[in-house]
């Protein structure tokens, strides 16, 4: 028998029987001879300090190397190394590079380990930290299950109750927009009809009839029929004067840059109507609708900026 096979062969003897003291020396003999269930095994004994003093660098040298020679365990445990900075520093995207080889291999303590590194969010292009990606977890949870490996379970479990609850939601999230669209298009609708109907009153000088529609029309935000609606207050036509609804209709036109309410408005502060008197706010309002063009408001400022 070669050598190397013999000292291979003392190892796994000395390793089964967990005599880690009496293995190491095979162990170590058999993975410099370039074994590659040596290299591997004694990089789990480095780093579990298995008939050694523990050293994560050591463990990561040979865990590398054995890695390298397509060892599936190696690997897996290399790239979780890559995760927690054991031996060498964080990197995650070596630690994916090397879990998932070993994963895609049907390896199943990778395929877990794989589920572990999406569950937590950590990013296989970099060595960013980002939002869990549940539905991949799942996956390689249940190829761990499919292979026997009973420590996937758990998470398996967790990781469909989430993408259940996530499909749950997104499906909730889809019929809200929908539902959110329908009243949009329906209230759009609605208002057109109310604007029609309100421009055939206002223009019968059926105010009274005109008002409840016109209202509909000023709620949507349509600041032309704000203004309109104000007047109707101001004015009395169709309902009781009531200078604080005008005020409030007249001041929400305003504010949309609506020149006939801008003047309306400044008016109503020049002369305390439907609100406190305020001559600079008034001139304020009264130049904003004059710049637009508005000839009443600029009559009106060469009085009320006097």
């Amino acid at each position: 028998m070669f050598s190397k096979e013999k000292d291979t062969q003392l190892a796994k003897e000395h390793y089964a029987k967990k005599e880690y003291d009496k293995a190491f020396p095979y162990m170590k003999k058999a993975a410099k001879g370039c074994d590659v269930w040596a290299q591997q095994g004694l990089g789990m004994m480095y780093y579990r300090g298995n008939g050694v003093a523990q050293d994560y660098e050591k463990a990561f040298y040979w865990l590398e190397k054995a890695a390298q020679q397509g060892d599936l365990a190696a690997q897996s445990s290399l790239g979780m190394m890559y995760v927690l900075g054991q031996g060498t520093a964080k990197n995650y995207g070596q630690a994916f590079y090397w879990v998932e080889k070993a994963a895609e291999a049907g390896y199943a303590s990778a395929q877990f380990n794989l589920g572990r590194l999406h569950e937590d969010g950590y990013c296989p292009d970099g060595d960013k930290y980002v939002v869990p990606h549940y539905d991949e977890a799942l996956i390689w949870y249940e190829k761990a299950v499919a292979n026997g490996y009973e420590k996937a379970q758990d998470g398996f479990q967790r990781m469909k109750e989430k993408v259940d609850a996530e499909a749950r939601e997104e499906q909730r999230r889809q019929e809200r927009g929908k539902a959110y669209e329908k009243a949009k298009q329906e209230t759009a609708a609605k208002v057109e009809e109310a604007n029609k109907i309100s421009v055939e009153y206002m223009l019968e000088e059926e105010y009274a009839k005109a008002l409840p529609y016109l209202e509909i029309v000023a709620n949507s935000g349509d600041a032309k029929a704000q203004c309109a609606l104000g007047e109707l207050y101001r004015e009395g036509a169709g309902t009781p004067v009531d200078e604080k609804k005008a005020f409030y209709w007249h001041d929400k036109s305003a504010q949309q840059g609506f020149a006939e309410a801008q003047y309306q408005i400044g008016m109503m502060y020049a002369l305390g109507n439907g609100t406190t008197k305020n001559a600079p706010t008034a001139v304020t309002w009264l130049k904003k609708a004059a710049a637009q063009g508005h000839e009443n408001a600029r009559e009106a400022l060469n009085i009320v900026g006097q």
